[in-house]
């Protein structure tokens, strides 16, 4: 577990540092390990959750501007989902569902 957060670690400082791997660190095997996990699918119930528990987290513009912004950042996985413009990161609906929560 212990090495498993060390190339978390390794990522994350090597992001910090250097522009080429700022540009993609999310698809970086070790981080999509340790927090950027969330398939399209599980994207699509948490998408589902928020329409049904928290539509007023769903069409927040402030944090629906904040999710979309963050999937310009480190190049995460994006998938499109109903009622987005444009497509979005299942991590960034998780942590709406959690806020939400």
């Amino acid at each position: 577990l212990s090495e498993r957060y060390a190339s978390y670690e390794d990522v994350c400082e090597a992001a910090a540092v250097d522009d080429v791997a700022f540009a993609t660190f999310k698809r970086d095997p070790a981080y999509v390990d340790v927090l950027e996990h969330v398939s399209c699918d599980v994207g699509r119930m948490y998408q589902h959750r928020l329409e049904v528990d928290h539509p007023a987290v769903l069409h927040d513009d402030r944090l629906r501007k904040t999710a979309i912004a963050a999937a310009k950042i480190g190049s995460p996985a994006v998938y499109a989902y109903d009622g987005w413009d444009t497509s979005v990161s299942p991590t960034q609906l998780r942590y709406l569902a959690v806020l939400g929560d």
